[in-house]
């Protein structure tokens, strides 16, 4: 659970979240499942991030690929820069 979260709030931080439109709950003492966009599966573990639309920038960070369920990832309609990092090939879910 802590690799998780930690990998949610780089998510956050690396995205420039402080300037998201709608960022309910995150980076809170709240269980990340909770935060506004992160969905989990019943062992509250993320199977999906839906972040679209919401005025993210930055870049991502390689460590999305170490969230072992992770099946979606809805990030159109933002300013995400950057090059796809090529640790994206792990993600084998998505």
């Amino acid at each position: 659970r802590m690799i998780q979260r930690y990998i949610s709030a780089l998510f956050y931080y690396s995205t420039e979240g402080e300037t998201w439109e709608e960022s309910s709950n995150w980076v809170t003492p709240m269980h990340e499942c909770d935060w506004n966009g992160i969905e989990c599966n019943d062992d509250l573990i993320i199977t999906r991030i839906n972040r679209d639309d919401n005025t993210l920038r930055g870049t991502l960070a390689f460590e999305l690929c170490d969230l072992p369920l992770l099946s979606r990832l809805d990030l159109d309609s933002n300013q995400i820069g950057g090059t796809i990092p090529d640790d994206i090939g792990r993600c084998q879910n998505l």
